[in-house]
């Protein structure tokens, strides 16, 4: 973990409190590709023009000793939520929860959403300001093939 560097006084807020509970966390430690849409065409000698990907990079905020990764936000933009959609669709083995200091409202279309009606419409843990008890316990030895074992990373 770096020596208290953060992108903002939310992620120091929360590493603060994880350290306070005595959770022993890593801070952007992991990075995973996921692929967006592309705008530029592409041609294939075989199959003619089609539209390419890009391969972006996601770095959570945290990543607890259970292997749940916290991702911190003040502000949940669009593109913020694009992103979260394609790393949780390309990732499904990843155990991603969003911590937000407020519970905001967004608007997608012409609906009015708050952060955590966007995240249970989106089947992605969150919580507001303060981390739940439960999320920071190690999980039972009877849990479904971790993110790491599948990865080949065990």
């Amino acid at each position: 973990m770096s020596a208290g560097r953060y992108r903002s006084r939310f992620e120091k807020t929360t590493a603060d409190y994880l350290r306070s509970k005595g959770v022993r966390f890593k801070y952007e430690s992991r990075t995973f590709d996921y692929l967006v849409q592309g705008r530029n065409w592409i041609v294939c000698d075989k199959c003619g023009p089609i539209k390419g990907h890009i391969v972006r990079k996601y770095t959570p905020d945290f990543e607890l000793p259970n292997e749940v990764f916290l991702e911190t936000k003040g502000r949940f933009v669009a593109k913020d939520r694009s992103k979260m959609l394609a790393v949780k669709k390309q990732h499904p083995l990843l155990d991603i929860r969003m911590v937000f200091m407020r519970d905001n409202v967004i608007t997608e279309g012409k609906q009015k959403l708050t952060y955590s009606e966007w995240c249970e419409k989106s089947d992605i843990p969150y919580c507001v300001k303060e981390i739940p008890d439960s999320w920071l316990v190690k999980k039972s030895k009877t849990k479904k093939t971790t993110y790491r074992e599948a990865m080949g990373e065990d």
